[in-house]
């Protein structure tokens, strides 16, 4: 099993924050082929996105984002449920 580097995520948030937003977008796109639930690397993209105007695709990572997220935290909501002690 792959498992997605430091380095890697480094780079990307590199590549951002130096303006080369096309660049960032499309090495995104191509560590989330491995790394498809990764939501670090669904914000980089969707923000990268946005700094390029690309609104619509943007505005669907957020949506896929908040999708994921919503998957993986209601996985846990079972153990997370506490009797209360009132």
């Amino acid at each position: 099993m792959k498992v997605l580097k430091q380095s890697e995520v480094n780079n990307l948030i590199q590549l951002h924050q130096s303006g080369q937003f096309a660049l960032a977008e499309e090495e995104a796109k191509n560590l989330l082929n491995d790394f498809h639930q990764e939501l670090i690397l669904l914000n980089i993209l969707g923000v990268s996105q946005e700094a390029q105007k690309k609104f619509k695709e943007a505005a669907y990572r957020d949506w896929e984002t908040d999708r994921k997220r919503t998957r993986l935290n209601s996985s846990h909501l079972k153990l997370s449920r506490m009797p209360s002690s009132a």
